[in-house]
């Protein structure tokens, strides 16, 4: 009998980020620096070992900066308040 393995896909900690407000000119124009995991790891589940720890830490910490975090593997999160930390 033969088993077959799931394929590997990006681990969804990589598609998570925030934006940090860096500069405000006097016209009003914004300048902003993305935080971003920067995770390039495969896996057959929806996180790499331990990369759903670092999301929690990622979103504390944008949470904490009052920043708007946002990501995830589709657009439905994007309609879910209950994923994004919001300061």
């Amino acid at each position: 009998m033969t088993t077959t393995t799931p394929p590997n896909h990006p681990c969804t900690w990589g598609s998570y980020s925030y934006l940090v407000l860096i500069h405000e000119g006097a016209k009003g124009d914004k300048v902003w620096q993305r935080k971003a995991t920067g995770c390039a790891d495969t896996t057959q589940r929806t996180f790499a070992a331990g990369h759903d720890a670092k999301l929690k830490s990622l979103l504390i910490a944008a949470g904490v900066g009052g920043h708007q975090a946002g990501g995830g593997p589709g657009p439905e999160l994007e309609r879910r308040p209950d994923v994004w930390a919001l300061g």
